[in-house]
C-alpha cells in the first residue's frame, strides 16, 4: 500500500492505493474526494505528465518505494478550451529556482 499525496491549490489530498493499481482508479478517487470534474486537471510527477494507463509501480522510484509515499502536483486546465494554463518556454528554465539558465558550451 502506498500513500499518494496530491497537491491541488495549496490543499493536500491523500489517496491510498496498491502499487499494481492503474492511475485511472487513483484519479477517479481524487476526482470524488476533491470534487473536481474528470479531465479538468493534469497530474504531474517529477516534471512529467502522468497518464491514466500507467501503473503506480512504473513511475515510482526506489526511494518512494521505501517510504511508501509519493507526491503528485495537480494543475487545472483552461476550462474553455481544455488546454493547459502553462506555456512551453523557449528558454531553458532551472527546475529548482525557476529562473532562466545560462549554458556555456566549450
Amino acid at each position: 500500500m502506498v500513500e499518494i499525496e496530491f497537491k491541488y491549490f495549496q490543499n493536500i489530498i491523500l489517496i491510498y492505493a496498491n502499487l499494481d493499481d492503474y492511475f485511472r482508479t487513483v484519479f477517479n478517487d481524487f476526482y470524488k474526494k476533491a470534487e473536481v470534474e474528470p479531465n479538468s486537471v493534469i497530474f504531474i510527477f517529477e516534471n512529467k505528465k502522468i497518464s491514466e494507463e500507467q501503473k503506480i509501480v512504473d513511475i515510482i522510484s526506489e526511494k518512494e518505494k521505501l517510504n511508501d509515499k509519493i507526491t503528485i502536483s495537480v494543475f487545472p486546465l483552461n476550462i474553455y478550451n481544455n488546454h493547459s494554463i502553462f506555456e512551453q518556454s523557449k528558454e531553458i528554465i532551472c527546475p529548482k529556482c525557476l529562473t532562466q539558465c545560462r549554458i556555456k558550451i566549450i
